[in-house]
């Protein structure tokens, strides 16, 4: 294996095509980039991409009334350490209207868009269960019925939309303080690509600080904590009734506290926000680390931050398994569930975390 590439194996003289490929991913910020490096002629493993960009960790946002509180598994929403580091030319636009969109598709392949799900009409939700740190690639526009071909890490095939209703999401306040803002980016060039050997200890360190012993108290191992905390009184925060849509995209009418539950285990399962799927994919960054390093210390980490991923993944699905016609009973032994895990979560996080500050 040759260090120097991120890939596990090198891409035999690979050359820009400017072609773009759609393929799914497991997380919406690190396929987005894939994909468009893949098309610089560049192939670099998703988790690796992850990694490096050091977005990794937990943020917790509360939201007044019953409307439903905002978990991620991480604490950065694009950050650009990936890019950096790789010596990425980027250059960010924040301007509303399709325009900006059409203008960089006429010079670039794909341009990184930064959406509310909840208002992508091929998702279904309605407007419902709003996020607005989701990514997406636009890839090309069709100026006879104004819409515009998305490369989505969620789906199968690339997806329409009309041109109204993509800025509608690209424009949406419907998740303070997680709002899109009309954000969007493209790639120019890639410059280098980094030594693993030397930068992923060096990313795995920054990762501990940042969740260990974060700014702010509803980030990282003490985010963890303010979510146990908060699900104790969501009983009297979350409550009377709601609207919200099912799996399927279909209106419903849920109590509050149940839509909750079933927010969370969404966010952790299905929108790429990700409780079990981002630790699994930190502990794939940490594995090849190890075995790059030699470092048992780091593999240990990986070993735990596995395990941590399979509970965030048993607790997703559990609560994805509440609907509206879930008796009080089931409701109240799901929360109780998940106040028990998040306490073994944290410890184990925290372990993990705690070995990676003494490499």
């Amino acid at each position: 294996m040759n260090d120097t590439l991120l890939s596990s194996s090198q891409p035999s003289a690979q050359i820009s095509t400017n072609v773009y490929v759609h393929a799914t991913g497991k997380h919406c910020e690190s396929t987005c980039q894939r994909n468009i490096l893949l098309s610089l002629g560049i192939d670099i493993e998703e988790n690796i991409i992850f990694g490096l960009d050091a977005s990794f960790g937990f943020a917790y946002h509360t939201v007044q009334g019953n409307s439903a509180d905002i978990v991620l598994g991480k604490q950065a929403i694009f950050p650009m350490n990936a890019a950096r580091l790789m010596g990425i030319d980027v250059e960010i636009h924040q301007s509303a209207g399709p325009s900006v969109l059409i203008e960089l598709l006429k010079k670039y392949t794909a341009v990184i868009t930064r959406v509310d799900i909840s208002l992508l009409p091929y998702w279904g939700l309605a407007g419902k269960a709003p996020f607005g740190g989701y990514f997406i690639n636009i890839i090309d526009y069709d100026e006879q019925s104004d819409w515009f071909e998305v490369s989505d890490s969620s789906f199968t095939d690339t997806q329409w939309i009309d041109s109204s209703e993509l800025c509608k999401a690209r424009s949406s306040t419907l998740s303070p303080p997680i709002n899109p803002a009309n954000w969007c980016c493209v790639f120019k060039s890639v410059k280098r690509q980094p030594n693993l050997h030397t930068i992923g200890p060096i990313a795995a360190k920054n990762l501990c600080r940042e969740v260990l012993k974060p700014n702010f108290r509803n980030l990282g191992i003490p985010g963890i904590k303010k979510l146990a905390k908060s699900a104790q009184n969501w009983p009297n925060t979350k409550r009377g009734s709601v609207d919200d849509v099912d799996g399927d995209g279909n209106p419903v009418r849920s109590d509050a506290l149940t839509r909750q539950l079933v927010y969370l285990g969404r966010q952790i399962e299905l929108f790429g926000t990700g409780g079990g799927l981002f630790r699994l994919m930190i502990s794939d960054f940490l594995t090849h680390i190890a075995k790059i390093n030699n470092n048992e210390t780091i593999l240990k980490a990986a070993e735990l931050f596995t395990e941590s991923g399979i509970l965030w993944q048993s607790v997703g699905q559990e609560l994805l398994a509440l609907s509206p016609l879930s008796s009080s009973e089931t409701t109240d032994s799901t929360l109780k569930m998940l106040i028990h895990e998040l306490a073994k979560i944290e410890a184990i996080e925290k372990s993990a975390l705690e070995k990676l500050a003494f490499i």
